[in-house]
């Protein structure tokens, strides 16, 4: 049965009066950590309008232009960072970088997306672009470095009638037939001339969403009828291409077929076959970035942001797009700051967070009883201003009408223009700038409280630190930092009120096979603080919710939690959903890090249960 068409049943007077926004411009802005929270309908920018019931294209639409803006670290809803939701819209010359996300044209016609940047930094979560409707354009779009699909075209729903007593469509009043397809389907589209560099996903998935949530929704609409022309693909590993075939027990439905003409395919592993029009080259083609993109920090923004930025003054306060709001066994009503040695998590009041947003393995240290805290990142979480002095490794930090500038020298603190030098010994590590924890709290006029085994609470008042006095408290703080991770799965990130904090990392100390920690992306880690050092000699792991995948990872040990020493290179078998044991030579340290790499089914990393074993073969975790 070849599916008819009927959009010419739409009355395309729906919208007679009334005040409507059109033609509207976004420009030039820029939009930086955004917190990554995982809920439906924080996109950072949604369009809507005429197109988003599904009327066709010949019913005009909202003509919204989104141009040359930045999103970097712009998260918020983590599917969508730009929603288009109405028809004859253009997106162009915009740069995504490390945002999690896409651009989804979700619903309506007509829409031009050419000549954007997605730079995804091997960011889990990050994606490209969307598609669904009709007669689109995406053209001349660079996409490197996703973690997620680089150009996906959707499977729309079937609404002319229902095929199972199942069916839940999405009902709207003052459409032709009372509801509206939950995808439309996807037809005429020309995808053209998009380079696809390096991504860890599907560089084009045809037919994405085929059959999802059947039979209560009928997206069973293939893809019919696009052009995909003159696009290239580079690619060190995984898939090139993904086109989802027909169930013919759902429904027998004659498609037309999509259209590929000298698409390019550079990669080291070849797949089996590609369709007719995508051929494999035998050299790396010249790479071609759209010509206004991608744009850069200091390009973005109006003109009193470059103005401040060229004065060198700081923007924003880095905040991590992965922080999450907990559960905290101490009062955290005051402000409270508290770190341990070798995480490089932290906690502000009852927020856990990263200590450094760029560098997500920055943490305190231990060194020879002494405990140090990264002077850049540590007082960017007090929310202090920070700025690079002289040198990179010099940092000056205003508090207040104070100026303090520490170097590796030592410290010179001025105030109301007297300057004196302050006693301390600062060292660097890796490049940065560390003080002992006792001279930072003096520093900055900190109350300090520590702990043997590592915790470190910061107050801006004494009687704020009562609650750590109970070893209780202290015990349960010390479990919080027992496994961390380098980025968490969305769902866990700043739930409202009610909703469960989704896939941590300290899952994986539960015996409850059902709870999982999970993480997208090659590179991705765990790490377990044992709380001494111990002779590691082995991991056992279960692995979780992937069926037939083999797991590969690296496991390293570290006294410190910075510097990391290899133990081993290991591979799961399929279907261990029991845990597997991985054993290697005695490697001695407090730390043990579970670094993640490309599975055989994805590229995510999950995993139910983990427990380390001492040189004896004893549990220790």
């Amino acid at each position: 049965a070849r599916r008819h068409h009927y959009a010419s049943k739409w009355d395309l007077e729906r919208h007679p009066t009334g005040v409507r926004r059109q033609r509207d411009q976004i420009d030039h802005n820029y939009f930086v950590d955004i917190p990554a929270y995982g809920i439906n309908g924080l996109e950072i920018i949604q369009v809507m309008g005429i197109g988003s019931d599904g009327e066709p294209g010949i019913a005009g639409g909202e003509h919204v232009v989104i141009e040359e803006n930045l999103f970097e670290r712009a998260d918020g809803e983590c599917e969508e960072i730009i929603s288009l939701k109405s028809n004859h819209d253009i997106v162009r010359n915009n740069t995504f970088k490390d945002s999690i996300g896409g651009l989804v044209i979700r619903s309506g016609h007509n829409t031009v997306v050419e000549g954007n940047s997605f730079i995804g930094g091997n960011v889990g979560g990050t994606k490209g672009i969307r598609i669904t409707g009709e007669d689109n354009v995406v053209s001349g779009n660079y996409l490197s470095g996703l973690q997620g699909f680089a150009i996906s075209i959707m499977s729309g729903e079937y609404i002319d009638m229902a095929l199972t007593d199942q069916w839940q469509p999405v009902l709207r009043e003052g459409t032709p037939l009372g509801r509206v397809p939950m995808y439309n389907a996807s037809m005429h589209n020309t995808i053209t001339g998009n380079f696809m560099v390096h991504n860890e996903g599907i560089d084009l998935d045809i037919g994405i969403g085929y059959k999802s949530s059947w039979p209560s929704k009928q997206r069973i609409l293939l893809p019919e009828d696009n052009e995909l022309s003159d696009n290239v693909v580079v690619k060190n590993h995984g898939t090139v291409i993904k086109i989802v075939e027909q169930d013919p027990a759902v429904m027998d439905i004659v498609f037309s077929a999509n259209r590929f003409d000298n698409n390019q395919v550079f990669t080291q592993t070849k797949e089996a076959s590609l369709p007719a029009g995508i051929v494999y080259l035998e050299q790396e083609p010249e790479l071609k970035l759209p010509s206004a993109c991608p744009l850069m920090a200091e390009h973005a923004g109006p003109e009193w942001v470059k103005q401040m930025r060229q004065e060198g003054e700081p923007l924003f306060q880095p905040r991590d797009q992965f922080a999450a709001v907990e559960a905290v066994p101490w009062e955290a009503n005051g402000n409270v700051w508290v770190f341990c040695a070798g995480s490089s998590d932290v906690f502000v009041q009852n927020m856990r967070t990263k200590l450094d947003v760029q560098k997500r393995d920055v943490c305190p240290l231990d060194q020879s009883g002494t405990l140090l805290l990264p002077v850049r990142a540590t007082a960017e979480k007090l929310g202090l201003k920070v700025t690079t002095g002289t040198s990179e490794v010099e940092i000056r930090v205003v508090q207040d009408q104070t100026e303090v500038t520490i170097s590796p020298e030592g410290c010179r603190v001025v105030q109301s223009a007297h300057a004196e030098t302050f006693s301390c010994q600062p060292q660097t590590v890796h490049g940065s700038l560390y003080l002992p924890a006792a001279e930072f709290a003096a520093l900055f006029g900190k109350s300090l409280l520590q702990d043997e085994r590592g915790l470190l609470i910061l107050t801006d008042d004494a009687a704020d630190t009562a609650s750590f006095t109970d070893k209780m408290v202290i015990n349960e703080t010390f479990d919080l930092f027992k496994a961390v991770a380098s980025s968490f799965e969305k769902y866990m990130t700043i739930p409202p009120q009610g909703r469960t904090h989704g896939k941590i990392p300290a899952n994986t100390l539960n015996d409850d096979a059902g709870l999982l920690w999970a993480a997208f992306g090659d590179g991705q880690w765990i790490r377990y603080d044992l709380g001494s050092n111990y002779a590691v000699s082995g991991v056992g792991i279960a692995f979780g919710q992937e069926e037939s995948a083999k797991y590969s990872f690296d496991v390293e040990v570290s006294a410190n939690g910075l510097d990391w020493t290899p133990a081993a290179s290991c591979e799961s078998s399929a279907h261990a959903t029991e845990t597997e044991r991985f054993a290697w030579e005695p490697v001695t340290g407090r730390y043990v890090r579970i670094v993640g790499h490309q599975n055989s089914v994805s590229n995510a990393i999950r995993m139910s249960r983990v427990q380390v074993y001492s040189a004896h073969g004893e549990s220790i975790l």
